[in-house]
């Protein structure tokens, strides 16, 4: 669709933890970037920008709602033992990130084990923030037409082309337009949101923004997020333009990990058996448990020295009674927690130090990584770290990484974990402003040589009409951590011959392959992964004794893509890759 008849700007941030949408007007933009229109989400007594990831089907697997709405109506349901046919999802979206071999069919599991199509919930979830953003704008008056409207969705860059095919379809099947449609990478959105607002909108209140996001400057991108801590390094051009410096990098070290550290606490301390019971019949108490101790995490610093007070449900502790016959002082004593925890009535006082320990892996994770980060000669020791996400809005965590760091700046946007949707909407009108990328794998496709005896093993030697070829090669395209410009394209052309009537009527694959070694030699090398098939059909006829070709890939953007010309008969071949099979 062409640019110019582009009026709007709709973004998608389908979060772990939370989820949200914002858009913008393209003449609002051009006279203030910041004037970017969001939702308020109505949760109990609260107001917030974005709803909890929660999607809730009926009995029969048809959507019934999102977010608090959800989590309202299963809690209802739970309440009067009622919700054991319904089928309720929350924070599943880290599937994308912990499934390596992922299909298009893949499956994803309820609060209480039952099954699902991922695809579906995913589906399920954009098209409702899809549909409640275009009900927003009705409301307002506004009469937007659908090809006057470009999209955006939100991903993490540590995600493998699968999870972002994945998502694309998942988009797709929820209504949005294809062409219209852009993937854009978390930190990369940040970044640019962080250039766009003034410094009293970050947290140290920072004296100018403009010095330390300039040209020349180098700066880490730290998003946490609830699941991911995606990480970046960024530096500014002389035009204000980002480039790469070093390839998106993290892991599972989002703020769900502290919640998983106090499951595994209370686990320690009642069972998994009573753990199991509690969650499944008791489903009302068990949100409720973490709802609260989503509130209690925030308010940790490392100064924090009195005990954190979290509420146990009194069913929790009727099942450990009856299934253990004993009491949660008791087992709070046998499982050496004695001077860290005491129960007092429906109420469970954690030490301050043991409570911070839940935070512990985490963070020691993520500064583990950061320092990593720093001394690799190729992120030119950046000075500044921009911390962005919802986690990245923890007391604790921010201390602790200052501490680690006392040489790094690290600066907060005031609501660091809308700077990624905000953000997402900015790189939706200048997708241009991203100008340099660096390849996180080596990228190539299987193709056959000349078999040489000796240099070539046995097992690779291959007759094809007549021809004595050693298969499996990688023929490689990019290299991993190489710098490469947005749209950048390599290319490979070859000849394929066909003698045999046998020949004339196969259909030739590509088989495209990434490896992590910057110079593989075969496709079956430990570490290689094959990526998917390109499919080249024969011409009506069959093939001609000879078909000269081309493999383009196209490197830089958010999302890969390749393509085979087929110059013999005038065709080209890429609607047929595949992430997913």
């Amino acid at each position: 669709m062409a640019a110019s008849k582009i009026i709007v700007v709709c973004s998608i941030d389908l979060g772990t933890t939370y989820s949200g949408y914002a858009f913008s007007f393209k003449a609002d933009y051009e006279r203030d970037p910041q004037n970017v229109s969001m939702n308020s989400w109505k949760g109990g007594k609260t107001l917030s920008e974005k709803a909890p990831t929660a999607v809730l089907l009926d009995p029969k697997q048809a959507f019934h709602s999102f977010g608090y709405e959800a989590e309202n109506k299963y809690t209802e349901l739970a309440e009067t033992d009622d919700h054991h046919n319904w089928y309720y999802f929350s924070r599943f979206k880290m599937m994308l990130h912990k499934q390596k071999d992922l299909k298009r069919e893949a499956k994803i599991e309820t609060q209480d084990g039952k099954v699902c199509k991922a695809k579906k919930i995913f589906t399920f979830s954009i098209k409702y923030l899809k549909e409640h953003m275009e009900e927003a704008m009705k409301i307002r008056g506004l009469d937007i037409r659908a090809d006057e409207m470009a999209w955006v969705l939100t991903l993490p860059a540590i995600w493998t082309d699968s999870a972002k095919q994945f998502m694309r379809e998942a988009a797709t099947d929820a209504g949005i337009p294809g062409k219209q449609l852009t993937l854009a990478l978390e930190p990369e959105s940040a970044s640019i949101f962080c250039q766009k607002i003034p410094s009293n909108k970050f947290v140290d209140q920072v004296t100018s923004v403009s010095t330390l996001i300039e040209p020349g400057k180098r700066y880490v991108v730290l998003d946490l997020g609830g699941g991911t801590a995606d990480i970046t390094v960024h530096k500014i051009g002389r035009f204000g333009d980002i480039h790469e410096l070093r390839s998106a990098s993290g892991g599972a070290w989002g703020g769900t990990r502290v919640d998983e550290e106090f499951r595994q606490f209370i686990v320690s301390i009642v069972g998994q058996a009573v753990w199991t019971k509690f969650k499944h019949k008791q489903m009302y108490d068990y949100l409720d448990m973490f709802r609260e101790f989503e509130t209690k995490k925030k308010t940790i610093s490392t100064d924090t020295s009195k005990n954190i007070v979290v509420r146990i449900p009194v069913s929790l502790t009727d099942i450990l009674k009856k299934k253990s016959n004993t009491t949660i002082q008791k087992a709070l004593d046998k499982a050496g927690y004695k001077d860290k925890a005491e129960n007092k009535g429906d109420k469970l006082f954690i030490n301050a130090e043991l409570f911070k320990s839940f935070f512990s892996s985490v963070v020691d994770s993520i500064i583990s990584h950061l320092k990593e980060i720093f001394e690799d000669p190729t992120s030119e020791d950046p000075p500044l770290v921009l911390m962005v996400g919802g986690f990245s809005d923890s007391k604790f965590v921010q201390e602790r990484l200052k501490a680690a760091f006392p040489t790094k700046k690290f600066v907060v946007p005031m609501d660091a974990g809308l700077a990624v949707l905000k953000g997402s909407v900015m790189f939706g009108f200048q997708p241009e402003v991203i100008r340099t990328r660096v390849c996180q794998k080596t990228y190539g496709i299987s193709f056959h040589k000349p078999y040489i005896p000796g240099v070539h093993p046995e097992s690779k030697r291959t007759v094809i009409d007549g021809d004595v070829l050693c298969k499996k090669c990688f023929l490689k395209f990019v290299t991993v951590g190489e710098k490469l410009e947005v749209g950048d394209k390599r290319e490979h052309s070859f000849i394929d011959t066909f003698h045999s009537n046998e020949r004339k009527k196969i259909t030739e694959e590509c088989h495209i392959y990434t490896s992590p070694r910057p110079d593989p030699t075969y496709t079956d090398e430990l570490k290689c992964e094959k990526l998917g098939t390109i499919f080249i059909y024969p011409p009506e006829g069959g093939w001609p004794p000879e078909m000269h070709g081309r493999v383009v890939m196209e490197f830089g953007r958010t999302e890969f893509r390749v393509t085979v010309y087929d110059e013999t008969n005038i065709r080209e071949f890429k609607s047929s890759f595949d992430f997913l099979t």
